[in-house]
């Protein structure tokens, strides 16, 4: 994270530093904006703007920048917007900006923020706050939950998010009853309802400015709020779990989004130790590691409690980190709660060791059942995918006789007319061979080949053939050969490129090249369908594996060894 001064402004996808240098300005004609830009503009998340120049080939192509962080015309971009329904309101962004934008990104998807939401209780009155609000997407997913009488209340140092999140309050026809500028180490605007109120959401913005500095911790010795011991700058999880509690009232509950490195560092052990010594961790969630791409370790969900009586000392433990579905409502929190897969419920004594580490995945283990079943649904799942690789093999039969066929390089065909070879920046359309820089050469034909480029690192070269003269599968299937016998040596391409200009391919009719081209896709199917094979196949050795060492399966008797 970088160390630079600045704000904490969070997105609907994403969390990143700015320094902001001055107000917020108009959008005008011929501006230049970054992706960043675009999504801060439109309020949503980098991912999303991602996802835009990926899946929709008219979307504006970069005007300037580079490789790695292009720009693109204002002018474009607005166009773009308005003519497919993604700008709703006057178009601003805030003025020479710089981004990190390698900040974590806690809040990543808005199921996420549901997830959360669905774990407040349903309040019919009482309080909500978050004390890192950001833009409010936590506090206003869970308006959703509860009834009208509930009142809520944030604080950001970001006057812009604070706008944000008045807006989405606005948009859910929602009274805040305080949100304003603000953090808690200092300006705390939400000192008032300390120790009131009913529920904490709160995704704290551990990693970067938003965090606890040490001058800050050492002019907060003394502060009441922490409850469960002095935490050190080393320890934010310590700081925010406190900074959060603090809030409660009796009986309140706090839900927090913590990223998992922090929750079993040294630093922290005391005061994990105390929190649940003192009954005031009630849940543990592991999310799936997609939620925290840019996060080492993941992301968890705590629920802390503060008691009003007896502590309760058991901690519930909750796996999702393989969880396919994910749950957005009550009922489905419910369902995990009950699922023994899923879920344990685990004493204190068992968490007070030396690390004190809160992490599910140690401590919930699938029943010996479920183990077994597992292993037979997905080896029996090989077999039929196996068939499938077998029935796609393709049918060729030896040449009648071996002929060297006259050659054509593709710089030729290039002068001929019959493609183009363009570079990375120029777009991409239904037809083009797009040649990546570490794998094969693709032809895009819908919007789920475009994702597969870009995952594969975008493109290096695009080649445009003419329909009428040239056929791209022939193409693609006679460069990969060639790729493989020259492989990229930079990831500038430079290497590959050159490789492509000089590249050879068999100088025959139209109708020729397509039989080739309709071979070429067959073998891609089939290659295609052995990838499918080959993963299904290393699942069901793992639960194999998995079952053999936990004693649940038995190597058969009558197999030969």
């Amino acid at each position: 994270m970088s160390s630079q001064a600045g704000r904490v402004y969070r997105h609907e996808d994403a969390v990143c530093t700015l320094t902001r240098k001055e107000g917020r300005r108009q959008m005008t004609r011929d501006d230049r904006v970054t992706a960043a830009e675009i999504a801060r503009t439109v309020g949503v998340g980098r991912a999303a703007v991602s996802n835009w120049r990926r899946r929709y080939l008219d979307f504006p192509k970069p005007v300037g920048g580079t490789p790695s962080s292009p720009t693109f015309s204002w002018d474009e971009v607005e166009a773009w917007l308005k003519a497919n329904g993604k700008l709703s309101r006057p178009a601003e962004r805030p003025a020479d900006t710089d981004v990190d934008t390698a900040s974590p990104a806690p809040i990543d998807d808005s199921s996420l923020a549901k997830m959360v939401a669905s774990l407040v209780p349903p309040l019919e009155t009482g309080l909500i706050v978050d004390p890192a609000c950001g833009p409010g997407r936590l506090l206003v997913a869970a308006a959703a939950t509860v009834k009208a009488g509930v009142s809520f209340a944030g604080q950001d140092p970001d006057q812009a998010a604070i706008e944000m999140a008045q807006d989405g309050f606005d948009d859910a026809a929602r009274v805040p009853v305080a949100l304003e500028p603000g953090e808690p180490f200092t300006d705390d605007a939400l000192a008032e309802f300390r120790m009131r109120a009913d529920v904490v959401v709160c995704a704290p913005p551990i990693g970067s400015q938003g965090s606890a500095r040490p001058v800050l911790l050492d002019a907060l010795t003394l502060d009441p709020r922490w409850e469960f011991g002095l935490p050190s700058s080393a320890d934010p999880v310590g700081v925010w779990t406190q900074i959060c509690y603090s809030y409660l009232k009796p009986d309140g509950i706090a839900i927090l989004l913590l990223p998992a490195a922090f929750t079993t560092k040294a630093a922290g052990r005391r005061i994990r130790a105390e929190l649940v010594r003192r009954g005031a961790v009630q849940t543990v969630v592991e999310l799936p590691r997609r939620f925290s791409l840019r996060i080492s370790g993941g992301l968890h969900i705590w629920v802390l409690r503060r008691p009003s009586g007896p502590p309760d000392h058991q901690v519930r433990m909750v796996d999702l980190s393989e969880a396919d579905d994910l749950p957005e409502r009550r009922s489905e929190w419910a369902a995990v709660f009950k699922d023994p897969a899923r879920t344990r419920t685990v004493g204190a004594i068992d968490l007070l060791d030396d690390e004190v580490a809160i992490v599910p995945t140690r401590h919930v283990r699938l029943p010996w059942s479920d183990i077994a079943r597992r292993h037979a649904e997905t080896a029996s799942a090989v077999e039929p995918l196996l068939r499938e690789v077998i029935a796609k093999t393709p049918a060729f039969r030896p040449a009648q006789s071996r002929t060297d066929l006259p050659v054509i390089s593709i710089t030729e065909l290039q002068r001929a007319g019959a493609l183009e070879l363009l570079g990375r920046d120029a777009g991409i359309r239904s037809g083009d061979v797009v040649i990546p820089a570490d794998a094969d050469p693709l032809v895009v034909s819908e919007s789920a080949d475009l994702d597969e480029v870009h995952r594969r690192g975008g493109p290096v070269d695009i080649i445009r053939c003419d329909p009428e003269q040239i056929d791209p599968f022939f193409i693609a299937g006679f460069l990969t050969r060639q790729a493989h016998d020259h492989p990229a040596t930079s990831s500038t391409g430079a290497s590959l490129r050159s490789t492509v200009r000089k590249a050879r391919v068999p100088r025959i009719p139209l109708s020729e090249q397509q039989r080739y081209g309709t071979a070429f896709r067959q073998i891609g199917q089939w290659s295609m369908q052995f990838d499918i094979a080959w993963r299904a196949g290393k699942v069901a050795t793992r639960w194999a594996i998995h079952g053999l060492t936990a004693g649940v399966l038995d190597p058969d008797p009558a197999a030969e060894y």
